[in-house]
């Protein structure tokens, strides 16, 4: 008997407990939608030129925050003949930068950024010797640094420097074709990367 009357009880307890739960508010969780990213979230590519003593002069792309040995690396590496010590690797490049680095025996030139006169590359508007405008100039730049143009080697360097010291310069970069070895294949490969200052 007193079983029963246990078993009763409970059996009265679950009644009520399952009766309040039905007036229980019902809660609706609802998910919390993903915002994708945009393009403004991503920074946009930087373009630098490296020349001087890498691999494989050129434009390049770089993510932003990259540094001067990043640039160094896109660009195939230094040679062996660079002087690197003469450079500051840690320094972050800029969007539209050019970076030269120097080979052994070449004059350094002054930063804009640091005002570093032995950082040894070009950064924004202050020329170094050999360059006008962060392009490469045919009519002041040492046969060193013409080599680093794409089809430009040591031998074709030296007939341009030729070549403009008997002809009084170039007047314009397309006259670079008049040079012995020089078609308008080499000049289409340098025309964005070198110009002719001080031309008359």
């Amino acid at each position: 008997m007193a079983g029963a009357v246990v078993a009763a009880l409970i059996l009265g307890a679950v009644v009520l407990f399952l009766r309040s739960d039905d007036n229980a508010p019902i809660q609706v969780l609802q998910a919390v939608p993903t915002q994708s990213a945009s393009p403004a979230d991503f920074a946009e590519e930087m373009k630098v030129y490296v020349t001087g003593a890498v691999v494989k002069p050129g434009v390049y792309s770089l993510p932003p925050g990259n540094r001067v040995s990043d640039a160094v690396d896109a660009a195939g590496g230094a040679t062996a003949d660079a002087r690197l010590e003469s450079i500051n690797l840690a320094l972050r490049v800029q969007d539209e930068g050019h970076y030269h680095i120097p080979k052994i025996g070449e004059t350094a030139s002054i930063d804009s950024t640091t005002g570093d006169a032995n950082s040894g590359f070009q950064v924004g508007g202050t020329d170094s010797p050999g360059l006008c405008e962060g392009l490469i100039d045919i009519n002041s730049a040492a046969a060193e640094l013409l080599e680093s143009l794409p089809n430009i080697g040591q031998v074709r360097a030296a007939a341009v420097v030729s070549y403009r010291e008997a002809n009084g310069g170039f007047k314009s970069l397309e006259d670079v074709t008049n040079v012995s070895g020089i078609g308008p294949a080499t000049y289409e490969a340098i025309r964005e990367l070198a110009t002719a200052c001080g031309s008359g």
